[in-house]
């Protein structure tokens, strides 16, 4: 039987009139009830999820918003308003099925309950009551539309319920003001002529809204809007593109890559330029002692120096608001290790009376690691921005220096050094759970470890690295988002 053949009937068996937005969606779901002001978010998440999975069945839907136009006040508490059914059978005989729910949480996870009845009744034909587990509210959705779709198939293969008479006690807290004892009949009946063709204009009106107007996610209580907000992590600009936009909030949010909430882990790899080395030169003084030569004194110099190479790292991030990421960083810089030592005699002790050796470089692995935050201007998109500040702390090692057959040189411990990094870059989601990033960081140091030990006994100087105070680092990766 086709809708309208149906409503027609449903019409002549109760003895009322079917108002045009009866045909907007067959089946009726009021927005879900929570069960105290705390769970208003968690009663509109799974509600979207009840009204996604209907409409992935292929049914007809007539949503909060679209039944406040012609239910008003009487769409609105649904689950705790024993007449409910009765209002909305009343006001809209068009729908087969009609679902009302109440949502709340508990230590266990949270807690559903949800009452299906047919066109009609007023008694359930259904009931679920259940505590879902965290992760299983998509999958409790989708049971609740199966069997509100068996309902609407049975209504459609069998005739029609009686409607409920339009005269519907009110609840006790609200009652209805007592029609006045005298009332001249063709009054009533011009009233009730002039009501139902109020009805039927706003009905078409809602029904030409219904197929012409984009979509929109259910209308969230105007006091908790801002809670709505926050728990999606959006500002207000794009809150408003998703309160247009029709979709799920979790769809929503997958579409459009907003990281809130996510905790990520980012790999990346590039070039390093600047204090990427390390050098360490020195000078000793020996002389004839009784028991031989020995090193009577010493002078020398290490620190950094200029050079460049490669530069890896690990991070560790969490973005606790849009606008914001924080993450922890740890990498490694390759570069060259640089040695040159040398010895001078007095001419009375010594047929020769200096020399000095330079060598040959070797890799040098130096470790850093940095807590650091992001500064991200746009919420969402696939192309995002940022700026990026941080403390650079950095760790290197020592050197062994060989010893000559007569001379004794002093090795160098490694060391650590502190700075401050600041920079920019780009990430491109290019799916919600993978980012592409560039990022280009410079850290200035103000601290590199350099140290310098003069003896007025040694003439010569030992050999000191030219720095830039700073590293320059270029560098891509790939973030993965949980």
């Amino acid at each position: 039987m086709s809708l309208g053949a149906r409503a027609l009937a449903v019409a002549i068996t109760a003895g009322c009139f079917c108002s045009a937005s009866a045909f907007a969606g067959d089946i009726l779901v009021p927005e879900a009830t929570p069960a105290q002001l705390s769970d208003f978010s968690l009663s509109y998440l799974f509600y979207d999820m009840v009204i996604g999975q209907l409409r992935e069945q292929g049914l007809g839907v007539q949503d909060a918003e679209a039944i406040r136009l012609w239910a008003g006040p009487d769409g609105d508490a649904c689950f705790d308003n024993p007449d409910c059914p009765s209002l909305m059978w009343e006001r809209d005989a068009g729908g087969s099925v009609l679902i009302v729910m109440g949502i709340g949480q508990n230590a266990d996870g949270v807690s559903v309950n949800a009452r299906l009845y047919r066109i009609g009744e007023t008694e359930p034909a259904g009931e679920l009551h259940e505590t879902v587990a965290s992760g299983s509210e998509e999958r409790y959705a989708t049971k609740i539309a199966g069997m509100a779709a068996r309902l609407a198939d049975g209504v459609r293969n069998s005739s029609p319920a009686r409607i409920v008479p339009s005269k519907v006690a009110e609840p006790a807290e609200r009652p209805r003001p007592e029609p006045r004892d005298v009332e001249d009949r063709e009054d009533r009946e011009d009233r009730d002529s002039d009501s139902r063709g109020s009805r039927e204009s706003n009905s078409k009106t809602s029904k030409a809204t219904t197929v012409a107007a984009k979509p929109r996610a259910p209308e969230a209580p105007k006091d908790d809007r801002d809670d709505e907000r926050q728990h999606m992590g959006v500002p207000r600009g794009a809150y408003a593109r998703f309160r247009e936009s029709g979709l799920s909030r979790s769809d929503w949010l997958k579409q459009n890559r907003v990281r809130t909430g996510h905790v990520s882990l980012e790999l990346g790899g590039g070039y390093g330029m600047g204090d990427v080395d390390r050098g360490y030169g020195v000078r000793v003084r020996v002389e004839n002692q009784p028991d031989g030569f020995g090193t009577v004194a010493s002078s020398m110099w290490t620190g950094p120096g200029t050079g460049k190479g490669f530069a890896g790292s690990a991070a560790l991030s969490y973005a606790p608001a849009w606008f914001l990421e924080t993450s922890i960083q740890a990498g490694l810089l390759i570069g060259e290790k640089h040695l040159n030592v040398g010895w001078e005699c007095p001419l009375d002790q010594c047929g020769q009376t200096s020399d000095s050796q330079d060598y040959d470089a070797v890799k040098s692995i130096e470790g850093y690691i940095e807590p650091r935050a992001r500064i991200l201007p746009l919420a969402t998109g696939y192309v995002k921005p940022f700026l990026l500040v941080g403390v650079h702390l950095r760790l290197w090692d020592g050197f062994e220096v060989p010893d000559g057959s007569s001379v004794d040189y002093p090795n160098a411990s490694g060391g650590s050094g502190v700075g401050i990094t600041a920079g920019g870059g780009v990430s491109f989601d290019v799916l919600p759970g993978l980012s592409l990033l560039v990022e280009v960081p410079y850290t200035l140091s103000l601290s590199d470890g350099t140290r310098s030990i003069d003896s007025a006994d040694v003439e010569a100087s030992p050999s000191e690295l030219e720095t830039t105070g700073g590293l320059l680092r270029v560098t891509g990766g790939i973030g993965i988002h949980f």
